[in-house]
């Protein structure tokens, strides 16, 4: 399902307008990460393309019908708990089983929602927990899980945020899989480069409620804007490359992952011998 953006502004107020004038199309499967600093409106998008708030102007629309293609869509909010209402993982997935109509009968429940979330890699133990007492990495997990059923876009304000570095790793894990067997369209928010371009596809950057770049990851480490520079950190592995590119000019001049960096690393010093 692709979604068009077309002339859109949104303000919460007729004097304070969060977005101005955005025009933007995202693929069906597109992966993309909208990133910007704090204020620069990356929320309100995200709210907007999944139809909880409309635009104050222009006009947001999908290849499918409006009503068809909301019921296909998931938010998931920055904060997981704030979606969750019941007393176990389990009964959050039923209820959304039920509301999609995806099983009918109460006594394949277990065995359908159990077979889901194996196909996903999370432990279906969570399922007797109460969805309060999980960790933050695993009340991500479900809350992606959850709003996945039914749905072929998922959006995720930060999905990232507060986790540490096995749970953020569990978490991009997922979203890869989602992306990548389930052809999910994946749209995600966070503050920095460094936590989108080592798996997003693509990058839409906001500034002040205005889309200033959309474009490749690989258009970002090969500098081809480098006015994002001027408000947004540098990304670790970008400076790294400029420093080895200072020693290694031919070999790093289109690398743009670690692991173009290491190839090429290995493949210059095999030469060199």
């Amino acid at each position: 399902m692709d979604i068009f953006v077309k002339g859109v502004s949104f303000g919460y107020s007729k004097d304070n307008f969060v977005l101005k004038d955005l025009n933007l199309k995202l693929m069906a499967g597109s992966f993309t990460a909208v990133i910007g600093p704090n204020g620069s409106g990356k929320t309100t998008l995200l709210q907007l393309l999944a139809g909880l708030y409309k635009p104050t102007k222009g006009k947001i629309s999908y290849s499918l019908p409006s009503f068809s293609a909301l019921n296909k869509i998931g938010f998931a909010f920055q904060f997981p708990e704030e979606q969750f209402f019941l007393n176990t993982v389990f009964e959050e997935l039923a209820f959304t089983f039920k509301n999609k109509g995806l099983v009918k009968k109460d006594s394949k429940l277990v065995e359908e929602i159990s077979s889901f979330l194996k196909s996903l890699d999370i432990d279906i133990s969570l399922l007797k927990k109460s969805p309060f007492s999980l960790s933050l990495g695993d009340m991500r997990l479900i809350s992606f899980a959850n709003v996945l059923v039914g749905n072929k876009v998922i959006i995720l304000d930060e999905p990232t945020v507060s986790l540490d570095g096995k749970n953020k790793k569990n978490v991009i894990k997922l979203l890869l899989k989602l992306h990548e067997k389930y052809k999910i369209t994946v749209i995600f928010s966070a503050h920095r480069l460094d936590e989108a371009i080592s798996f997003a596809k693509e990058c839409l950057i906001l500034k002040d409620g205005r889309i200033i770049f959309k474009g490749s990851v690989k258009d970002i480490f090969l500098k081809k804007h480098p006015e994002i520079f001027d408000f947004l950190p540098k990304p670790k592995i970008l400076s790294l490359k400029e420093k080895l590119a200072l020693k290694f000019p031919v070999d790093l001049a289109n690398a743009f992952t670690l692991e173009d960096i290491v190839a090429n690393l290995v493949s210059f010093q095999r030469r060199s011998n």
